[in-house]
């Protein structure tokens, strides 16, 4: 009986030091716009998609656009293009991409594409918002959310 006692208490000692990490990636600035993207990369405008660090912004998808880039060794990310860190509402939360980096205008926030982390910036709490993409063929890339 103490032994299944003690099990229980351990048990339950256990599960109360779990701590959910769901609320972290909660961002109250973006809405989930659906994403259900193929991109077929023997298309002009993605065929920078071939080569690492080539980051190709697509318009109309997600919040106010995606960004696209291959991280090399055949890994790609798709990342939403509005500043995580500010409502869509404001007048500042579409990002320019400047190399392999996208910046807001009004504040230089300033956000890595390979990791989606950002890099400068004040306040910053979010990193950018990442979607699911998986390679089907060699030629098409899915982007969904």
């Amino acid at each position: 009986m103490m032994k299944y006692l003690n099990f229980l208490l351990l048990t339950c000692l256990l599960f109360a030091s779990c701590d959910s990490d769901d609320g972290r990636l909660d961002n109250p600035y973006l809405a989930g716009a659906p994403v259900n993207l193929e991109i077929n990369l023997r298309l002009p405008q993605y065929t920078p998609l071939l080569n690492p660090a080539n980051p190709v912004f697509i318009p109309n998808q997600g919040n106010v656009g995606i960004v696209v880039m291959n991280t090399g060794t055949n890994t790609y990310v798709a990342f939403d293009a509005s500043d995580p860190n500010h409502p869509i509402s404001s007048d500042c939360y579409a990002m320019q991409l400047e190399g392999t980096r996208l910046v807001c205008d009004c504040e230089q926030n300033t956000y890595e594409l390979f990791t989606g982390n950002f890099i400068s910036g004040e306040n910053l709490r979010f990193p950018l918002y990442a979607y699911r993409i998986s390679k089907i063929d060699n030629n098409t890339l899915v982007v969904t959310n």
